[in-house]
């Protein structure tokens, strides 16, 4: 059987924006009321976007309730992370994990997978005991969060629309962050995905030329600026604007900076062909 680790595993340190309710609603419940999901396809290899499952393809789900809008701008920010994969991860990523979109009154626990993490009326304000499943490792109900990682990386929709109610207020996009330890769970070999590893860059599987990494003393941290070209690589020294001014010099920092994260990075999202444009951005 898979050993699946809970969504957030690979980085604890995290701390995800709550979404706030108003409404007894946004507490999401387990419930055995059966949710129907529409799909979008990614075709390995060339990133097209289909509405049929074929062969290698990643399977973008999307609760009957979330905008069509927002289940097409999943599909294409995983378009855009996959379409220049190796052909060997991206296929393994394929057959072993999937994207799901929801909204803020069903949470992340309307999947199947997160079923065991809604809230329930026992568990209100409690962590602890038989509610721990409830919780992040740091205390926050996962019905708030707005998206995690794992073998179905799930994403809330006001974030992806980037709209009025999106708890990062446009200065964060979840799901290339959460699609990144997907990737790193479920795509990577284990020499890969070891040689990350042994240098603290578990978090690191994120794509390195739009300006949403921060590395410092080996360890990785996500940043976002509000305006992404803004955003620092803090390499033990700063990415000012200039130097980060654009995605070739986002690129060029860490080149400059730390060789093999370049080189890892280069590898799992480009082929090497780190010439070839992300087109990712905080809002697409």
């Amino acid at each position: 059987m898979e050993n699946r680790k809970k969504p957030g595993a690979w980085e604890r340190s995290e701390a995800f924006t709550r979404i706030t309710c108003s409404s007894s609603k946004c507490s999401a419940q387990l419930s055995t009321k059966r949710t129907s999901f529409k799909h979008k396809y990614v075709v390995c290899g060339s990133g097209s976007i289909i509405s049929y499952h074929s062969a290698n393809s990643i399977d973008i789900a999307a609760t009957a309730a979330s905008s069509n809008a927002a289940h097409q701008k999943a599909a294409v920010i995983v378009s855009r992370m996959i379409a220049h994969m190796p052909s060997t991860y991206c296929h393994t990523l394929a057959s072993r994990a999937q994207v799901g979109v929801f909204t803020k009154a069903e949470s992340m626990a309307v999947y199947p997978d997160y079923a065991y993490m809604a809230d329930r009326p026992e568990c209100r304000g409690i962590c602890s005991g038989s509610c721990s499943s409830t919780c992040t490792f740091d205390g926050r109900k996962w019905s708030t969060t707005a998206g995690s990682g794992g073998r179905l990386a799930s994403i809330l929709d006001d974030n992806l629309l980037c709209d009025s109610q999106d708890p990062y207020r446009h200065g964060f996009n979840v799901l290339i962050h959460e699609f990144a330890h997907t990737i790193h769970g479920y795509a990577l070999d284990g020499s890969m995905k070891s040689r990350g590893t042994r240098k603290g860059t578990s978090n690191l599987v994120q794509r390195y030329s739009k300006g949403i990494e921060t590395v410092k003393h080996g360890k990785c941290k996500i940043y976002q600026s509000k305006v992404i070209n803004s955003s620092k690589f803090d390499l033990e020294t700063p990415c000012n604007n200039h130097q980060c001014s654009n995605e070739m010099a986002e690129r060029r920092h860490i080149y400059d900076k730390d060789r093999e994260l370049y080189n890892i990075l280069a590898w799992v999202y480009d082929s090497n062909q780190v010439s070839q444009p992300g087109n990712l951005a905080t809002c697409i």
